[in-house]
């Protein structure tokens, strides 16, 4: 195992000597790891403190310090990396607007540091799990390492009240359930006083929309057009009556059934204190905060109820689409912690060390035990699982995250990191962009028209508009991935996801995939 000090770069070296015993100050703007308080506080040092305070003193060449800077504001954060203000770590999400062709176009515009030196020298890739891998594209660009991994998002989908589902009769859904199940359950557990589930504002366009692989950049939406000067076209048409049925359902259970919380406003954190209070009984929201053991999470309900938690909340996958396609909004989501482009190598090899010591090695056990041993909740020692590390166990903790949280709920991660994770991701086969192009504006009002406007809504005028919207701004882009490049990335992307649906969805395979992609796909890419 590396120590928790910066490792040789390159043995014996007298660059590396320096870069070892060089003062290094690391600028911390609050996030992820605050420096030490100036004094001590009452009671002492807490958990985190503790195992930052080891680290210190294993590297007294480093110091830390505190700056002020928005980095939750895209625009502050980016005018601070502009002008060399930039703290040592950052969540690059913030400026790739958290989705995989931001992140790689942040990437190859430099406003993210290189890693790939300081990953190799700690090994950081042989210490992170399969799940946390199976999302290198978030942080990586071929061999070249972005980010570090300080949590994961094993996927979004849909907690439940258990013991509300049994009083209305209703089976605890499964891995295969859809969205039509999905308006069964909610009408039946929506009373007076309660609606059968919250979902976040763009829950049509994402969810539902999205677990047919259609709207926004979905397989069936987003077409290659290697001809044109971007290289891609978009298609919200072909399929109206796909369209339509998923449309019509979702404004059936909004206007209709009356069994839907949710505004333009509803987001993750206002959707949880709903679930919560017991406003809800079902809500749509990412798979970590299960185990999250802290107010508004679903466990704070199961103490508030003062019943196990594994009686009072479930969780599931999303729904497939009613055609069989899997949901791609339950993949493993990674968002990076990058790193000031401008730090020399010598402050980089300390910032790595320091997540390498709090994240993958002792730091970590040391956090997680004290923090166990202080509340006697092995929940608070598995909290926010599964860890990035593949090192499962706690060194000084016994038992695991299924004795924490559940066989249940673990099960169901990894059908989500198994299966659905390994739906193929554009951006490990097609070389990025170095602009993000047109952006998905133009999609996102026609589907917020369709969620809340009541009434009668054209959904194949809306359609149309927001068609005609993307592609008339794609003509004002010029992709800069060569012809070639692109084509033979974007074939060995559509192949990937030919042999990905024969495997995990053979009737999807056979009647909806296979034709499409003969008549449309295979076409355009010349195969």
């Amino acid at each position: 195992m590396i120590a928790a000090g910066v490792p040789a770069m390159a043995a014996g070296s007298a660059a590396n000597t320096r870069a070892q015993n060089a003062e290094v100050t690391l600028l911390i703007a609050g996030w992820p790891y605050p420096p030490l308080p100036a004094e001590t506080p009452e009671g002492g040092y807490d958990a985190y403190q503790q195992a930052l305070s080891m680290w210190l003193e294993q590297n007294p060449n480093v110091r830390m310090e505190s700056v002020e800077v928005g980095i939750w504001d895209s625009a502050a954060l980016l005018t601070a990396i502009a002008g060399g203000t930039a703290p040592a770590y950052f969540s690059t999400g913030v400026i790739g607007n958290w989705n995989v062709a931001g992140l790689q176009a942040a990437y190859l515009q430099g406003l993210v540091a290189n890693l790939s030196e300081q990953f190799d020298a700690f090994a950081i890739d042989d210490k992170l799990s399969e799940i946390a891998k199976s999302g290198r594209a978030n942080y990586a660009i071929g061999d070249d390492e972005y980010g570090v991994i300080n949590e994961i998002a094993p996927g979004n989908g849909i907690y439940y009240r258990r013991d509300l589902l049994a009083e209305a009769g209703l089976e605890e859904p499964t891995v295969d359930w859809t969205w039509d199940d999905v308006r069964e359950y909610a009408r039946a557990l929506t009373t007076d006083a309660r609606k059968g589930l919250a979902m976040q504002s763009y829950g049509l366009g994402s969810w539902e929309l999205g677990a047919e692989g259609l709207g926004g950049d979905r397989l069936f939406s987003r077409i290659p057009d290697p001809s044109s000067s971007w290289n891609w076209r978009w298609d919200y048409t072909t399929q109206l009556a796909d369209y339509e049925a998923v449309i019509n359902r979702h404004r059936a259970m909004a206007f209709e059934d009356g069994s839907i919380l949710s505004d333009v406003t509803s987001s993750d954190g206002s959707i949880a204190p709903q679930f919560l209070n017991q406003e809800v009984a079902m809500m749509t929201n990412p798979s970590q905060f299960y185990t999250r053991a802290s107010d508004p999470w679903p466990y704070m309900l199961a103490q508030q109820l003062g019943k196990p938690m594994e009686e009072i909340v479930g969780f599931m996958s999303h729904p497939r689409g009613v055609n069989g396609h899997l949901s791609p909004e339950s993949r493993v989501v990674i968002p990076p912690t990058g790193m000031n482009p401008d730090l020399r190598t010598e402050e980089k090899n300390a910032a790595v060390s320091l997540y390498n010591f709090m994240e993958l090695e002792e730091g970590f056990d040391l956090r997680r035990r004290l923090a166990y041993e202080e509340s006697g909740d092995l929940k608070r020692a598995f909290e926010i699982y599964p860890f990035p590390r593949a090192k499962d166990t706690i060194d000084g903790v016994d038992g695991t995250a299924a004795d924490a949280w559940g066989a249940d709920f673990l099960a169901v991660l990894d059908y989500m990191a198994g299966v659905i994770s390994r739906y193929p991701e554009l951006g490990l086969f097609v070389p990025p962009e170095e602009t993000v192009g047109p952006t998905g504006a133009a999609w996102d009002d026609v589907a917020s028209t369709f969620s809340f406007e009541p009434g009668t809504v054209d959904i194949a005028t809306l359609l149309q508009q927001a068609q005609d919207i993307r592609n008339q701004q794609a003509a004002g882009f010029t992709s800069s991935v060569s012809d070639e490049d692109f084509i033979a990335g974007a074939t060995a992307y559509y192949q990937a996801h030919d042999a990905y649906w024969a495997e995990v969805a053979p009737d999807f395979y056979e009647n909806t995939f296979r034709p499409w992609y003969e008549s449309v796909i295979m076409p355009a890419l010349g195969m």
